[in-house]
């Protein structure tokens, strides 16, 4: 095995642009720690293996399967924050150069053609997510009350510096948090209202959105010609969206604003649980893209209905089509409202967890000793792969 383990290392040094070449490498060294040496000095092993593929997937930062071998790697080692990141990081890549059908090792993904074999890398991606999940689940339920007190504040100010500094220059959030930072200081309110047709155009008042569709938008006549007086005041466009009831915004000390969560028994479920990843979240633009497109579409079925219509209010045929009228109107008016706040909280989430997985790693998580089932239960492909596989895998690389 030592020998298959020379070959390797000797591929990968003369093919350094080869990043199945590193990760063959990588392979052949975790079996080497799985089945020559002792738990005591496989730590060792496995943490040089893992310096080497954190500067692979800095070079190869399109190759999903080796960010999975990474994530997995750091996991094992107990770096529950890394292997966060990294299963991030796989699942926001947005064209993954591989799986193709060179499996390292062979075999090892499931599926004959890409979109299946890409299917398997993110379910095994999702399990190790689960796992990480359970780790912090254990983490938190140690945690002291008071502990879990202080995760449940944020502040929007360190939020904004988190994601600026860990994210890549222009990151969406980065720009969205500024945002709401500079709108809700100027303002002094969380939500407004933007005008199907000029993205980017916000309004604090529901009244001022209308003023603006009759004056700059004549065309959209269809709101004036059905809009009941008491609508536009009374209707109520509060989104549907029971996320808001789990939090508290208040000011410090300092007047600098805080994202409360209200404490309750399945508070780590609320928080985490169903959090969707940095990379599942929509920006900003992207929410505000599909509200103008909703509403939209809610004024062309209005006019539709309108076509139809006599033009007298009074008539049976108006009465009877008042109803869908008027929720059409709630709709486009629901549709045009936003609120920073729910925006906002899925990044507080997705930073909640990250620092959740921090707290979890390092002391013990990343000193004890690592036995060949804590290997075989997150790479349960190199329990199956023998030296004869090694060589001729490492045969089958040369030629290719």
């Amino acid at each position: 095995m030592k020998l298959a383990s020379q070959k390797a290392k000797d591929l990968a040094t003369s093919r350094p642009n080869s990043c199945r070449a590193q990760l063959f490498c990588a392979h052949v060294k975790l079996q080497f720690a799985l089945g020559h040496v002792k738990a005591t000095g496989r730590r060792s092993i496995l943490v040089r293996i893992r310096d080497d593929m954190n500067e692979a997937a800095k070079r190869f930062d399109g190759s999903l399967v080796l960010a999975m071998f990474h994530a997995k790697l750091c996991f094992v080692l107990g770096f529950y924050e890394a292997a966060h990141l990294e299963c991030l990081r796989a699942f926001g890549l947005k064209q993954p150069v591989d799986p193709k059908l060179e499996d390292v090792p062979p075999g090892s993904v499931n599926g004959g053609v890409y979109d299946d074999r890409l299917s398997s890398i993110y379910q095994d991606l999702s399990r190790l997510k689960h796992r990480l999940l359970l780790v912090a689940k254990a983490h938190w339920c140690l945690m002291t009350s008071e502990k879990q007190d202080g995760f449940l504040s944020v502040g929007l100010d360190e939020l904004h510096k988190y994601y600026d500094e860990v994210y890549e220059d222009g990151h969406w959030a980065t720009r969205t948090i500024s945002d709401v930072l500079t709108s809700v200081k100027k303002t002094g309110s969380w939500r407004f209202w933007i005008s199907p047709y000029c993205i980017g155009k916000s309004f604090r008042m529901q009244h001022s959105l209308l003023e603006h569709m009759y004056s700059k938008h004549p065309a959209e006549k269809v709101l004036r010609s059905v809009l009941d007086p008491k609508l536009s005041d009374d209707t109520d466009t509060s989104m549907d969206d029971n996320s808001l009831d789990e939090i508290s915004v208040c000011k410090d000390s300092e007047d600098h604003y805080l994202f409360q969560f209200n404490k309750t028994d399945n508070i780590f479920e609320r928080l985490f649980c169903s959090t969707p990843s940095r990379t599942d979240a929509k920006s900003f633009a992207e929410i505000q893209e599909d509200k103008c497109k909703e509403g939209k579409e809610i004024l062309q079925k209005l006019k539709q209905i309108l076509k139809n219509l006599p033009t007298n209010k009074l008539s049976a045929e108006y009465d009877k089509a008042r109803p869908e009228i008027q929720c059409l109107l709630r709709d486009f008016f629901t549709t045009s409202a936003l609120d920073y706040r729910i925006v906002v909280l899925t990044l507080v989430k997705s930073f909640l967890l990250t620092k959740l997985m921090k707290s979890s790693s390092g002391g013990d998580a990343t000193s004890k000793s690592i036995d060949n089932d804590d290997i075989n239960s997150i790479f349960p492909e190199v329990a199956v792969v023998r030296e004869q596989h090694v060589e001729w895998s490492f045969q089958h690389m040369v030629i290719q």
